[in-house]
C-alpha cells in the first residue's frame, strides 16, 4: 500500500505484514542475499534512497544510488547468484552496483530519453 508503506508477503503457509517505505517509494523484488527467496526492495526517486529487506535474516539494508530522473533496476548483473541494484537515467546512462559496493557498470550509455529499463 503505497500511501502507508504497508507490505503483505505470503511466506509459505503464513502471511507477513509490515511497514516499509511510504509515499514516493517504488517497489521491486529480487533475491538480494542469494538464499533463493525473493526480498522486497524500495527505491525513493527524489532522494535516491534504497531499502532492501532480507526476509531470511530480517535484516534491513539501506543505501544511496540515483535521484530525480533515474529509474530503479534490480537483477543479478554480475552472475554471482545475488541480485544487485542499479539505476537508469533518462539520458540513457546506467549505473549498476553490487550490494557489497563493487561497481559492476558505471556511467554506461545504452538507450535514451524515450526508453524504459526492464525491471
Amino acid at each position: 500500500h503505497a500511501a502507508t508503506g504497508t507490505w503483505m508477503v505470503s511466506a509459505g503457509a503464513g502471511l507477513m505484514q509490515g511497514v516499509l517505505g511510504g509515499p514516493g517509494w517504488e517497489a521491486l523484488t529480487g533475491d538480494f542475499d542469494g538464499d533463493g527467496v525473493s526480498d522486497p526492495a524500495l527505491y525513493h526517486g527524489v532522494s535516491g534512497s534504497w531499502m532492501i529487506y532480507l526476509v531470511g535474516t530480517q535484516e534491513l539494508l539501506r543505501g544511496q544510488l540515483g535521484g530525480p530522473d533515474y529509474r530503479p533496476v534490480a537483477g543479478d548483473f554480475d552472475g554471482d547468484g545475488v541480485w544487485d541494484v542499479g539505476v537508469y537515467r533518462s539520458d540513457g546512462r546506467w549505473f549498476l552496483v553490487a550490494l557489497d559496493g563493487r561497481e559492476i557498470l558505471w556511467n554506461w550509455s545504452w538507450g535514451g530519453g524515450s526508453w524504459q529499463p526492464v525491471r
